[in-house]
């Protein structure tokens, strides 16, 4: 499924350089955040 989110262009940047550093994609990454948040609440 896909989802599109306005965010800022300073954290777009930081996302994208963690994702590399994890070689993944900041899609992968935000599903992880989501479903940690999801969890825990």
């Amino acid at each position: 499924m896909r989802l599109t989110a306005n965010i800022r262009q300073d954290l777009h940047l930081k996302l994208k350089i963690a994702a590399a550093h994890r070689r993944t994609t900041i899609g992968e990454m935000i599903e992880e955040l989501i479903d940690r948040y999801v969890m825990d609440h």
